[in-house]
């Protein structure tokens, strides 16, 4: 679950253990010690990795609980985001006064913070809790213009679920409290604790938080792996020819688009226009000596360079998500 206004309740009672000229409200792990409401710190987990995990003072200062939750968050398949959170951990009567009534936990896109219960729930356990809620930090920290990926999920997995043709459908809703069931950035936290169970040899999962066309199928499960170990990053190409003078002046390309986002082209010499086609209708969508149009479940186009061929070879650069 979302909660943008996280970090300003937790900043609250973090500031009740920071004394007058105080730069931190916790003090090192390594010393066993508490600070106000939480306790706990940065931990050196058994990848070599550092993981900050700060737990309620409703629970007895135990060094080894703080350093399983943080061995726990180290063995989710993860990147370097990893390094930039903050894990909380309280009984869930906190989590729900800071996270909602109704929450089993909340992350906070802000200050990249989470809050999930210490324990399991009836029939959800606190590992699952933590998967969804790192599931939001993932998001958090993946690309996906021209789009928030932490609304829409990341760039492969919100590609393959069609969510900007869905969002122009109105069958989902990227960012709108409202409309929680069908909140895509709720539906890849999901995948991503229903990828995280599966890899751990779950043969079967739940899947109730979203609405049932989010549930993944193996493929999707391997679009959340690619997004988590491989964050997308633009592509960029350069394409070089001459129009034919026999051919009308015409020189076209069918450009494969395996993901949405922006495409965007620009032609030289000056004397050269782009075209962008739709191969079936053959409508020009855009046009123009530079260009850019957002992909919306198109998976090809036609780029066309219109030009008499009298200014020699042309060529075109190309950025496409």
């Amino acid at each position: 679950m979302l909660r943008r206004a996280l970090r300003s309740a937790l900043l609250a009672s973090l500031a009740l253990a920071v004394a007058p000229g105080s730069a931190s409200a916790v003090v090192d792990a390594s010393q066993g010690q508490r600070a106000g409401g939480w306790w706990g710190g940065t931990y050196t987990v058994s990848t070599g990795e550092q993981v900050r995990v700060l737990l309620s003072d409703s629970y007895p200062a135990d060094e080894a609980r703080a350093q399983h939750w943080a061995e726990t968050l180290a063995q989710l398949v993860h990147g370097p985001e990893l390094s930039r959170l903050t894990a909380h951990f309280a009984p869930i009567d906190e989590v729900r006064r800071l996270c909602g009534p109704s929450a089993a936990g909340c992350y906070s896109p802000t200050d990249q913070s989470l809050l999930v219960p210490g324990e399991s729930l009836p029939g959800l356990s606190a590992e699952s809790v933590l998967a969804h809620e790192y599931g939001h930090h993932v998001a958090n920290n993946r690309a996906n213009p021209p789009w928030n990926g932490l609304d829409w999920g990341p760039k492969r997995w919100a590609s393959y679920q069609r969510i900007c043709p869905r969002a122009r459908a109105g069958t989902a809703f990227p960012g709108t409290p409202v409309r929680y069931r069908l909140q895509p950035g709720e539906a890849f936290a999901e995948a991503y604790r229903v990828f995280i169970e599966t890899r751990a040899g779950a043969l079967d999962f739940s899947w109730s938080v979203v609405d049932g066309s989010f549930r993944p199928d193996a493929s999707a499960l391997r679009v959340v792996e690619q997004d988590v170990l491989r964050p997308w990053e633009p592509t960029t190409l350069v394409l070089r020819g001459r129009p034919g003078r026999r051919a009308g002046g015409v020189h076209e390309r069918l450009l494969a688009l395996p993901y949405d986002g922006v495409l965007a082209a620009r032609v030289t010499p000056r004397a050269y226009r782009l075209q962008v086609v739709d191969p079936f209708s053959g409508r020009v969508l855009a046009r123009g000596g530079s260009l850019s149009r957002t992909i919306c479940g198109e998976r090809s186009l036609l780029l066309r360079v219109v030009g008499d061929g009298r200014h020699g070879p042309f060529t075109i650069r190309i950025t496409r998500p």
